[in-house]
């Protein structure tokens, strides 16, 4: 019960100052659950002085959090920005991208006053940092760079408490490069320098003709660095600069706040928030809890059923219009108020037909070559069709195999069904159907290194209990197709009715580059 819960929020927000770190994480936990719009500024304050004391392999975590929060409780678009801010001198390091990008974009959406008051903020920001905060450092230049003429002019606002002096066009410039002469300074940020140094020549380009002259030797001095990016910039900066392509320095487009946050609203399933602590992850197949979707899908108008089908990709032969889309489930929710919600989700479409595996394919030139090929492929499913003992004889007598492979799924000795889950970057994942409800995740890999410290996560709906063993091994070794394997067991207590489906969460790393995805497994054949 909520209410129940609010009641003891002062106990909660205490607990973030308990030296037990497992007693701070779930006070954490809670308080995310508790903000409203009447309590975000009491309850975010609170959490941004947390921030302050989290380990730093946790304030990634928050902080993309904390920009949830303020996406959807902000009570004013001062309040966000400054919110937004605040966590980046804090946290700036430890930020996501897409932190930054929220943070870039509603300062872009915002009036002429609150751009001001924003440049001239993480100006201040930016002086008062020692350098390490990288989020901090990419948003200030590149309001810098946007809004850089705002700074010539004085800022207040009493109604905000805010006072700002005027900046000379000099001290704009010094500010920025003193930031990329810092030792510390990571590339990323010479990146945005560069291109905050080619937008303000024509945001000073009336100013003293010395500033701009000081900006293009700036420009300059990456021609021939060893770091291809900056190289790059510096050259194409310095040909823009040089009135080839003043143009393409014009300020950027509005962007609608707005739009963007309802679509960043609507995305959130799918990057991946199915795998939080209200989803099941761990195996035990409980079913994915609705509250996991409830903020981040949108609901009918006639009833209460989520629409999950964009999520697992279920029963959707072709797009539809937005209000056709909202309107069928609300029918169906209406026509059945006592229907299990989730189950109505994941009912059991058209039957997928199964992928026949490599080695049942019939030879290019229709065995008329080959006196022991196996006859044509059964048109019964591949569970239902007699074995061909010809198939061993051909085994022994056929002649070499083509260079080129008959089909896209691996090789194996069966004629289980071969069901994809993932195939992207040289990494692929098929589950193969066996008897008895168990399903094994072959994973391949055709890249030329190796794929490391792999994870294989799924949920599912909570007519399916599921049960994951540990893979056969975490690394896959480079044009290894066969040998990394993972079983799952999965008891179906509607088969026949509905189908297998799987909400899957792969992460592995290559060449130290740590990859995480999301994909849907949802063509198990009928009856499995």
């Amino acid at each position: 019960d909520s209410a129940a819960v609010q009641r003891h929020r002062n106990t909660i927000v205490d607990c973030l100052k308990d030296p037990d770190v497992s007693i701070r994480t779930r006070a954490l936990d809670l308080i995310f659950k508790l903000v409203t719009v009447d309590n975000v500024e009491a309850l975010t304050a609170e959490l941004l002085n947390y921030l302050v004391i989290s380990p730093a392999e946790n304030r990634a975590e928050v902080c993309t959090k904390v920009l949830k929060v303020v996406d959807q409780f902000s009570p004013g678009d001062r309040w966000r920005v400054d919110t937004l801010i605040t966590l980046l001198t804090i946290a700036g390091k430890d930020c996501a991208e897409k932190v930054l990008a929220s943070t870039i974009m509603y300062i872009s959406s915002a009036g002429d006053d609150l751009r001001a008051y924003c440049t001239h903020k993480l100006v201040k920001a930016i002086r008062d940092d020692d350098g390490t905060q990288e989020g901090l450092l990419v948003v200030g230049i590149w309001c810098v760079g946007e809004f850089g003429e705002l700074l010539l002019s004085p800022y207040s606002n009493p109604d905000a408490e805010a006072k700002y002096a005027a900046l000379e066009p000099h001290d704009v410039v010094k500010l920025v490069s003193d930031v990329v002469a810092n030792i510390q300074c990571p590339e990323s940020v010479k990146q945005r320098a560069l291109t905050c140094y080619a937008k303000l020549t024509q945001r000073f380009e009336h100013c003293d003709p010395s500033v701009v002259t000081k900006l293009k030797v700036l420009i300059k001095k990456y021609e021939g660095s060893m770091n291809l990016e900056l190289q790059l910039r510096s050259c194409e900066y310095s040909v823009l600069v040089g009135g080839v392509g003043k143009g393409a320095l014009a300020r950027m487009p509005m962007v609608d706040a707005a739009v963007v946050a309802r679509k960043a609203a609507l995305s959130t399933v799918n990057s991946g928030d199915l795998f939080s602590d209200d989803a099941d992850t761990d195996g035990a197949g409980n079913g994915i809890s609705a509250a996991a979707v409830s903020a981040a899908a949108p609901k009918p108008a006639g009833g209460d059923l989520l629409d999950l089908d964009d999520i697992f990709g279920a029963n959707t032969p072709a797009p539809a219009p937005a209000d056709a889309a909202a309107a069928a489930p609300a029918v169906q929710a209406t026509q059945s108020s006592d229907a299990d919600l989730l189950s109505d989700i994941f009912a059991a479409g058209p039957a997928p037909t199964p992928v026949q595996p490599a080695a049942a394919m019939p030879p290019a030139n229709g065995g008329l070559l080959d006196p022991f090929a196996a006859p044509a492929p059964s048109a019964l499913p591949p569970a239902a069709a007699a074995p061909q003992p010809a198939a061993d004889i051909l085994d022994v007598f056929a002649a070499q195999p083509p260079a080129a492979p008959v089909a896209a799924a691996p090789v194996m000795a069966s004629s289980n069904p071969v069901v994809p889950g993932y195939a992207a970057d040289g990494f692929e994942l098929t589950f193969e159907c066996c008897p008895d409800g168990e399903v094994i995740a072959h994973f391949k890999n055709t890249l030329m290194q190796d794929i490391t410290n792999l994870v294989l996560q799924a949920a599912v709906p909570k007519y399916l209990t599921m049960n994951m063993s540990p893979p056969s091994s975490t690394t896959i070794k480079s044009g290894d197709g066969t040998s990394v394997t993972q079983s799952i067991k999965i008891v179906n207590s509607q088969k026949g009715v509905k189908k297998v489906m799987l909400k899957l969460k792969i992460s592995y790393s290559v060449g130290g580059n740590k990859v995480e995805t999301t994909a849907t497994a949802n063509q198990f054949p009928a009856g499995f």
